[in-house]
């Protein structure tokens, strides 16, 4: 819904990684380095030298500005909606008593036990049981039309081994880039959602105001609303895109 919102003002490329969507699987490390590989390939077959806006959703936000640190020429702006950034994982999910070692296998571990949570719900025939109960909820929502495609991905790739890779190499590739800065010529924009910071100290929306480097080119919003709004929302934060890409 989000891209079709914003076709209509320019072109949209939405890659799934490797594991992901209906994309094939690899036996590649899942590093955001090697992630950011992947999608500047990608860039560069669709594109040739072209810059392209950067948009992330959630932990994609740490292959983004991978991406940024790697690839600057190709770069024209960077936007995030509740971006996970590095700030952000070092205050909510890393352990600095940890080397990167350990902290790299605390998070596999984590992933596995998700991994094998979601393979028995998947197996005992509850996730279908339970994405009935969402059907119902998305009948008025926008995704709707794309509700069985979505569930059939879903189970497809629920917990994969490519994310549970992606999830181990998370922190250790966080701290890579922690003290990395945002370039002062890059535009920037931050959404971040109001229910995403309730509760939080300090709030996401803070950590992300701390990264920006330029106040001219670069800023944080924050939008009614949560994550899902990506899915249940998408004029509203299509709308923030297009007015930061003019």
């Amino acid at each position: 819904a989000m891209a079709d919102r914003l076709s209509e003002s320019c072109r949209v490329i939405v890659p799934d990684y490797f594991g992901h969507g209906f994309s094939d699987r690899t036996d590649k490390e899942r590093s955001a380095e090697q992630i950011a590989s992947e999608l500047h390939e990608l860039v560069n077959a669709l594109c040739g030298e072209s810059p392209v806006f950067l948009m992330a959703y959630g932990t994609a936000e740490i292959c983004a500005e991978t991406y940024i640190q790697n690839y600057p020429d190709q770069v024209r702006a960077l936007i995030g909606f509740d971006p996970i950034s590095p700030a952000i994982i070092r205050e909510y999910y890393d352990n600095p008593d940890l080397t990167a070692e350990e902290i790299g296998y605390e998070a596999w571990k984590a992933a596995k036990r998700e991994q094998l949570g979601e393979r028995f719900m998947i197996a005992s025939g509850f996730v279908r049981m339970e994405l009935e109960v969402y059907r119902r909820a998305f009948q008025k929502q926008i995704m709707h039309s794309h509700f069985d495609v979505l569930s059939e991905e879903y189970i497809l790739n629920a917990c994969s081994e490519e994310a549970v890779g992606e999830q181990s190499c998370l922190p250790v590739d966080a701290r890579m880039i922690s003290d990395v800065s945002l370039p002062r010529d890059l535009p920037v924009l931050f959404m971040s959602s109001y229910r995403s910071n309730l509760g939080k100290n300090p709030a996401p929306k803070l950590l992300l105001q701390e990264a920006l480097t330029n106040e001219e080119k670069q800023r944080v919003a924050e939008v009614l609303g949560d994550s899902y709004d990506i899915i249940t929302n998408p004029k509203l934060l299509a709308e923030e895109v297009i007015k930061q890409s003019v």
